[in-house]
């Protein structure tokens, strides 16, 4: 089993106690300025022994301290990948709020979090490998996972609900988070602005042109006949919900509890 540590050293945005706020509760407080050195380090003091490859994928105009990259060579089964920023394809930002100013709300960076995965993945060529994601400024119990028996063509995900799923973490074998980590950044379609619910429509969309059919169907007649824009969404949201929702799986609710994030506890979900 591998583990992904991604995302940046710094790392500005939302922390435990502010993450269940809605776009429009949000204030310029409760974005915070965490820098994830010491939590990368805890994570890797722990659990070094259960992973046969750490990956720590981050940006390679991250700044670090000289302290964190001498520990970090102190373990031979970590490895530190330093990745482009302008490689990741643009999408839209997210257009409220903009009296906020601070990028750490505006910025959609969704398939940034894919492309450091995608990266990641390169370093091991073997398809049978569990992967494990993490993000670099969250603390997450691990323990319950490394036991874990992961069947192929699945997300396990923290948890699932309809059409979406929490995107904290998750596992997968190397295949197929290969291709789904690869497909979201090179093929990605803009579906929707939130990444929960884009993911598992791209997905399908990657997946189907029946999908990318009923899709553009919807699209035809949206302003011009409510009635058949409604059966086409029917339609999409049955597929969803059928041949795609399935593919996620709920990880063990212990992980949920105590996960801090950006210094703070999550507050359980």
């Amino acid at each position: 089993m591998n583990l992904i540590i991604q995302g940046p050293i710094l790392s500005i945005g939302r922390g435990g106690k502010s993450a269940w706020l809605t776009n429009e509760q949000i204030e310029k407080e409760d974005i915070i300025s965490f820098n994830c050195e010491e939590n990368i380090l805890n994570i890797i003091d722990i659990y070094a022994s259960s992973f046969d490859l750490i990956v720590i994928s981050t940006w390679e105009n991250e700044i670090m301290t000289q302290y964190f990259s001498d520990k970090i060579k102190e373990y031979s089964n970590v490895k530190l990948l330093l990745n482009k920023d302008n490689d990741v394809p643009e999408v839209k930002d997210f257009n409220y709020r903009a009296e906020l100013q601070n990028e750490a709300v505006t910025k959609n960076n969704k398939l940034k979090q894919f492309y450091l995965i995608y990266k990641s993945l390169k370093l091991d060529s073997n398809n049978s490998k569990n992967w494990v994601k993490i993000r670099t400024d969250q603390y997450v119990d691990l323990r319950y996972i490394l036991n874990l028996k992961i069947e192929k063509n699945k997300v396990y995900v923290p948890k699932a609900y309809p059409r979406g799923f929490h995107d904290f973490y998750f596992i997968a074998k190397r295949d197929f988070m290969y291709k789904i980590s690869h497909d979201y950044v090179f093929k990605h379609k803009e579906l929707e602005a939130n990444l929960h619910k884009d993911f598992p429509l791209n997905l399908a969309y990657n997946k189907s042109i029946f999908f990318r059919i009923l899709l553009k169907a919807r699209e035809l007649v949206k302003n011009k006949e409510y009635k058949y824009f409604k059966y086409f969404s029917i339609l999409t949201s049955f597929y969803i919900r059928h041949k795609i929702d399935k593919l996620f799986v709920d990880l063990p609710s212990e992980m949920r509890k105590g996960i801090i994030w950006r210094g703070q506890e999550l507050k359980s979900f």
